[in-house]
């Protein structure tokens, strides 16, 4: 038996709109030009929960890619976490294009942060969601 994409997760997604900087931790290979370069950009995350996120990217990063994720909380306090691309898709929809990223052992002060947002308290999130369209 197959098991479905909200089978495997092993936290609750919460919608969000938060800003989100992206640092690549290696050179990126430009698709058009073929050159290597670092990418820093700004992007927006769309989804969140304590093991990674959904950050929309008009040019989606390849699975596999090591970042530097800076997000700038409501609380005004910075999180930044070290995450790898797991999924990269390209829609129609620009709110489905973008990466899947899962964090890479974040740490007490990172995963307190990451609950103080995802509470029930924080106001500027919606319940948790399992999602099938955008990370699997």
């Amino acid at each position: 038996m197959v098991e479905s994409a909200s089978n495997r997760r092993q936290h609750s997604r919460y919608r969000v709109q938060l800003f989100a900087r992206i640092s690549s931790l290696g050179p990126v290979r430009n698709r058009k030009t073929g050159t290597s370069q670092f990418q820093f950009t700004d992007e927006l995350c769309a989804d969140i929960s304590l093991g990674g996120a959904f950050i929309a990217m008009r040019e989606p990063l390849e699975p596999g890619q090591r970042l530097l994720v800076e997000f700038h909380l409501p609380s005004k306090q910075p999180l930044e976490a070290i995450a790898q691309v797991m999924r990269s898709t390209k829609h129609t929809a620009p709110t489905q294009t973008g990466i899947g990223v899962a964090f890479e052992q974040t740490t007490s002060t990172q995963r307190a942060l990451l609950e103080a947002l995802l509470s029930p308290e924080a106001s500027e999130l919606s319940s948790p969601r399992n999602r099938n369209n955008f990370l699997d």
